[in-house]
């Protein structure tokens, strides 16, 4: 009886484990249209324009990047640049849940829209 019981436990992992396999070899549909996306020109005149100007400045050579790694610095962040945006907000998301972040994000870019 314990043989049986290790073999079917044995075989119920390993259908977990092939499903499991299965399922992350999903592709992308590369045939799906896409919309351009580009960058507002000419906004030296407003007021994030100016700050990454002088930034720039400050800083030849250098990107600008940083790496946000926790989830609120992230969220934060968004804020923080949508607030003073005067022209417009380029937001692209995965995926925006029903929950306090998904709506503090979204009302964020309604009120500033």
């Amino acid at each position: 009886m314990l043989k049986v019981s290790i073999l079917q436990r044995i075989a119920e992992w390993l259908s977990r484990v092939s499903m499991l396999m299965l399922c992350s070899c999903v592709s992308i549909d590369f045939d799906i249209p896409k919309v351009e996306s580009f960058a507002l020109q000419g906004t030296q005149d407003t007021s994030l324009g100016q700050s990454s100007q002088m930034l720039m400045s400050q800083h030849p050579r250098e990107s600008g990047f940083q790496l946000l790694v926790d989830g609120i610095d992230s969220l934060v962040s968004r804020i923080m640049l949508a607030e003073p945006a005067e022209r417009s907000i380029d937001a692209q998301y995965y995926l925006i849940s029903n929950d306090i972040v998904g709506y503090a994000f979204v009302h964020v870019v309604v009120a500033c829209g």
